[in-house]
């Protein structure tokens, strides 16, 4: 029995039975050749990582360094794959840097490393790939989660939300400023108290 090839368009030319929808120009295949089934369940496979994967992963990284992940996908393919493609260069490079990497801190967040955060994002926006690289450790997916953890968090104590970031910033540095946070509210307490007119009638 021959070994089924992987389709190329481009290579072979399939007629298959089609339901059609002129109205839409629209064609819906009835039937696919057994190849393209075999290809489209290679693209689909999302295979959950395990431990001997991330070991075999980690020597192909050892040996050819974190700048050519094609070329590690490629192998760690054909070492646990028998060839075939399962894992891609943006896989094994997610799983290196979400996971893998020994720099990686996985411990609780600093008040600094919060402060850090949170002032960035105010002036860079929501670049975390670019605030992850000044903060040693900790990767673009982790920086992001934290900065929503803290303002989801910020917002629903404070639902109004005015200078939230502020706040939480003061909060971080031990500075209170949990009266004043809203700058409405700040305005309203230092404006001098309306005068009570007094009115008398006779009865």
């Amino acid at each position: 029995m021959n070994t089924p090839q992987i389709f190329h368009l481009e290579g072979d030319i399939w007629l298959v039975p089609c339901m059609a929808s002129f109205s839409r120009n629209k064609f819906h295949p009835l039937a696919v050749p057994a190849d393209v089934k075999i290809k489209k369940a290679h693209h689909r496979s999302e295979k959950n990582w395990n431990a001997v994967e991330d070991e075999i992963l980690k020597k192909i990284i050892e040996s050819k360094g974190t700048k050519v992940w094609n070329t590690v996908a490629k192998e760690l393919n054909t070492l646990y794959y028998a060839g075939k493609e399962i894992r891609r260069g943006r896989h094994c490079r997610e799983r290196w840097y979400n996971h893998l990497d020994p720099k990686l801190i996985k411990g609780d967040w600093t008040d600094k490393e919060d402060i850090f955060i949170l002032e960035q994002q105010r002036i860079h926006g929501n670049k975390w790939s670019d605030i992850a690289k000044k903060l040693p450790g900790r990767n673009e997916n982790s920086v992001k989660n934290r900065w929503k953890t803290m303002i989801q968090k910020a917002t629903k104590d404070h639902p109004r939300g005015n200078g939230i970031i502020d706040l939480l910033i003061a909060q971080k540095t031990g500075i209170d400023k949990e009266e004043n946070y809203d700058e409405n509210d700040a305005e309203t307490k230092n404006e001098a108290p309306e005068e009570t007119e007094i009115w008398y009638s006779t009865i």
